[in-house]
C-alpha cells in the first residue's frame, strides 16, 4: 500500500435539513406570542414585583415568581457571574430557548407548556432545602438535563452541584488552600 495523503471525498460535514416556509413562519409566530405572553406576565405580576415576588433578568429571558423571587435572581446572577460551569449552561440554555419560567413555592408544583414555544419551566419547591442549592440543582435537571444519581446516591446532577459550589467558593475568596485563604484578583 502506498503512503500518501488520504483524500477526503464528499462534504467535510453533514448539512442540516432546510426548514421549510411553514416552520419558519411557525417558529417567528411562537416567539411573537412568547414575546407578548412575557409582557402579559409581567403587567399582571407587577405588583408582586414590588414586594419581591417577581423578578426579571438576563434580556427578560429569565422570569421568576413566587416567594423570594428577587432573592433567586440575585442567586442566578452571582452564578452566572462566579461559576463558568453555570454561565455555559446557561448560556447555552438562553441561546436555544425564549424563555426560562421559574416558579417558587413549597409543595407540589405545576406546570403549563405553551404550544409552538422554546421555553423551559422550572418548578423549585422551597420545602426541600436551601434556595440557592435548589436553584443550582434544579437547573442543572432543566437546563443541563442531568439526572439525580440513585437514592442516597451521587449523580451526574449532583456532580454538577458539587462543581458549581466549588466555583462559587473560589469566586468568593472563601476556599482554603494548604492553610491559606485563596483571595482572587489580589494585588500580589
Amino acid at each position: 500500500m502506498a503512503k500518501g495523503t488520504i483524500r477526503n471525498q464528499g462534504p467535510s460535514r453533514v448539512s442540516p435539513i432546510a426548514r421549510t416556509r411553514e416552520e419558519k413562519d411557525f417558529e417567528r409566530r411562537a416567539r411573537e406570542f412568547q414575546a407578548i405572553l412575557r409582557q402579559e406576565y409581567r403587567q399582571h405580576h407587577a405588583p408582586k414585583k414590588k414586594r419581591g415576588e417577581m423578578a426579571v433578568g438576563f434580556d427578560e429571558q429569565v422570569l421568576i415568581s413566587g416567594e423570594r423571587a428577587a432573592e433567586a435572581m440575585r442567586y442566578l446572577e452571582e452564578l452566572v457571574r462566579l461559576s463558568p460551569t453555570f454561565r455555559g449552561v446557561m448560556e447555552k440554555a438562553l441561546g436555544e430557548l425564549d424563555t426560562l419560567w421559574i416558579r417558587i413555592g413549597r409543595g407540589d408544583g405545576n406546570s403549563r407548556s405553551t404550544i409552538g414555544a422554546r421555553d423551559e419551566k422550572i418548578w423549585i419547591n422551597l420545602d426541600q432545602g436551601d434556595l440557592r442549592d435548589l436553584v443550582i440543582h434544579e437547573c442543572g435537571h432543566a437546563l443541563a438535563k442531568l439526572e439525580d444519581g440513585p437514592l442516597g446516591g451521587f449523580g451526574p446532577n449532583q456532580r454538577f452541584q458539587a462543581v458549581v459550589k466549588r466555583e462559587l467558593d473560589l469566586g468568593r475568596g472563601g476556599v482554603k488552600a494548604y492553610g491559606t485563604e485563596v483571595i482572587p484578583n489580589s494585588p500580589r
